[in-house]
């Protein structure tokens, strides 16, 4: 009240009164305080309801007091309020009519020690909006804005461990779940809400074959230091850059000191891993970090021992971690199981295992869509979706998609679904795969064929290497693509122009599977003949694609080639702390050498010289029989 220039009275005891110069200004305070209160409530306090009532007229000052019938008005009209409302007298009204405060006429009340009725107001007011430090994520963000039903179990546990996370405790969430079920909407939303009440909210996720160390880590921290106001990192920077520089090479400060080398990587990686934890809980001395690490069926074994040591800390750190991950994926020799193993016990984790959505969740799904109530026609129809694929959510949204592309379903011009002849649920595809290979087919033939590119390439994929793999021009390839868009089969990565990425998983690995043993062969070849045409002498990150690219090619030369390239990448991960990852590489590229006639020994001593230094910084017995 005293920021809008309110002059507080006498202490009420249970309330406050101001008296302001104008009407606006008395309505500015009425919500800022409604708004300030709710934030309150939202970030983890004990929840309060305060009531707001407003009168305007003359009052007089005498003995340190206001005193008149304004005064007894607005407390009588406060009385009336409920917690988390402000209300006032027409009066009010009608002096801000051409301010953007909003009224609803709520009706005249009698008011005691008044003569005479008063009509009284509502005021409308918005939940406040803090600024984040940082914009949410590009790919949280293209995520929600697809509709989000149900989940009111999920829901509250998440908002729980948020809540308790603004109080100043760290807290792991693992979201686990089959393909499609919606885990990473799931925490696109909390991200979302975390955002608005002022959270930095971070975002990595782990791709299939391309084995990075600490990938997630890398993504999320690269975009923390590209987004953040200067300010913030700075000092730490300029403090910690060293122990951070195996993780974040082209992060540094103006003056970086000399990376720290030792000749012990064990102690490397810790030194990582502390400063790792470290920054984290800088950040969160200003405000809730919340981190969204994205298929961890698919991550390195570091990315997880990192996961693991910020949770084993004492140090108090207002960071809240969003992980999901395949369960059906996740054997028991999966490294994944064992962090769960040591999660479960954890009072500061949380392990959720995410089902299909409810029936009414379904229609709900559809409702959102059309914008409208669903008829007849149109439960019937959501009912059926629910039944044919247990309520998972991509796959009804495939199949809703698929049914109106052929015309079995379509939208009147009022919204509402109907059903354009007999839907027969015995002539929907057998599954989510082959609706997908429907939906790729209608595009026409050559928009199944770059796309069959594009699944080759990856999940994520580049425009020049697809078109140069196909052999088209870009302009060509790229209008392809924007009609696989606008058929949701892929996405335009939003921070990325030229990177574009499948809508789902499933829809890469479909259209994958699609291909012929000897078309996916070849595509390999020459979509690493395009990624050596661009990158040069100098592969740089894309030396993991090179290895993955040339390792599933066949023939002497192309050995000959993954071998070159999976060394390099096994060279790469060992520098950067990541043993377990050259482990694999440098087994990959042993495994090439069985193709190559004439092997020069001294290249299979030097990779098993490697594997067996891997294998030692990894913690695994084998080094000794492989060295």
């Amino acid at each position: 009240m005293t920021d809008h220039g309110g002059d507080t009275g006498k202490d009420l005891g249970d309330g406050i009164m101001a008296v302001f110069s104008g009407v606006k200004a008395g309505l500015d305070a009425a919500v800022a305080i409604q708004q300030a209160v709710d934030r309150h409530n939202r970030t983890g306090g004990e929840a309060l309801g305060v009531r707001v009532g407003l009168s305007t007229g003359e009052a007089f000052f005498e003995a340190g007091d206001y005193h008149g019938d304004v005064v007894v008005e607005a407390a009588r009209i406060c009385a009336l309020a409920d917690g988390g409302q402000i209300l006032a007298t027409d009066a009010v009204r009608f002096i801000a009519r051409r301010t953007d405060h909003r009224f609803t006429v709520l009706g005249e009340r009698d008011l005691k020690g008044l003569p005479e009725p008063v009509l009284v107001v509502e005021v409308g007011w918005d939940s406040s909006r803090e600024s984040a430090p940082v914009p949410v994520p590009p790919r949280l963000a293209d995520i929600h804005r697809a509709a989000f039903v149900g989940r009111r179990e999920e829901w509250a546990i998440l908002n729980d461990r948020l809540s308790d996370t603004w109080a100043g405790n760290r807290h792991v969430v693992m979201v686990g779940g089959e393909p499609g079920v919606g885990k990473t909407r799931l925490c696109s939303a909390l991200a979302a809400s975390a955002s608005d009440l002022g959270a930095v909210v971070l975002y990595g996720r782990c791709d299939e074959e391309l084995g990075r160390p600490y990938q997630p880590w890398v993504e999320a921290l690269q975009y923390l230091f590209a987004n953040c106001p200067a300010d913030l990192l700075e000092d730490f920077l300029d403090e910690h850059h060293a122990d951070l520089h195996r993780l974040l090479p082209d992060v540094a400060p103006e003056n970086p000191s000399p990376p720290l080398v030792s000749a012990d990587p064990e102690a490397d990686r810790y030194r990582l891993w502390a400063a790792v934890a470290r920054l984290l809980a800088h950040v969160s001395t200003q405000t809730v970090v919340v981190l969204v690490l994205d298929d961890l069926h698919w991550a390195d074994r570091e990315t997880l021992q990192l996961m693991r040591h910020l949770f084993s800390l004492d140090a108090q750190m207002r960071v809240l971690v969003l992980a999901t991950y395949r369960d059906t994926e996740v054997g028991s020799d999966h490294p994944l199981a064992d962090l769960l193993a040591w999660l479960r016990p954890e009072p500061r984790a949380q392990i959720l295992s995410l089902k299909g959505l409810l029936r009414d969740d379904i229609v709900d799904l559809m409702e959102h869509r059309t914008k409208q109530p669903l008829e007849a026609d149109g439960r019937a129809l959501a009912t059926a979706l629910w039944e044919e694929t247990d309520g998972n959510p991509f796959f009804a949204g495939e199949i809703l998609r698929h049914l109106s592309e052929t015309d079995a379903i379509a939208q009147r011009p009022d919204g509402h679904w109907v059903t354009q002849r007999s839907l027969d649920l015995e002539l929907l595809p057998a599954s989510v795969r082959e609706v997908i290979g429907h939906r790729v087919r209608r595009l026409g033939e050559e928009a199944e064929q770059i796309l069959g590119v594009a699944s080759v390439v990856g999940q994520y994929f580049d425009l020049d290497v697809v078109a140069a793999t196909a052999g088209v021009e870009e302009d060509r390839a790229l209008e392809v693509l924007e009609r696989a868009s606008a058929a949701t089969l892929v996405v335009e990565v939003a921070d990325a122009p030229g990177r574009f990425a499948f809508h789902h998983a499933l829809i890469q690995h479909t259209v994958y599977g699609g291909l012929s043993v000897t078309r996916r062969e070849r595509l390999h070849r020459r979509v690493a003949e395009a990624l050596e045409s661009l990158c040069g002498d100098d592969p740089g990150e894309r030396v993991v694609e090179l290895a993955r690219h040339w390792g599933a090619t066949a023939g002497p030369t192309d050995a000959r080639k993954a071998i070159h390239y999976a060394s390099l990448a096994g060279d790469n991960a060992l520098s950067s702390l990541g043993p377990d990852e050259a482990v694999r590489h440098y087994s990959q590229a042993l495994d090439a050498l069985d193709d190559v006639d004439d092997v020069d020994e001294r290249v299979r001593c030097q990779l098993m010289v490697n594997l067996g230094l891997a294998q030692s910084q990894a913690g695994d017995a084998a080094f000794r029989e492989t060295l």
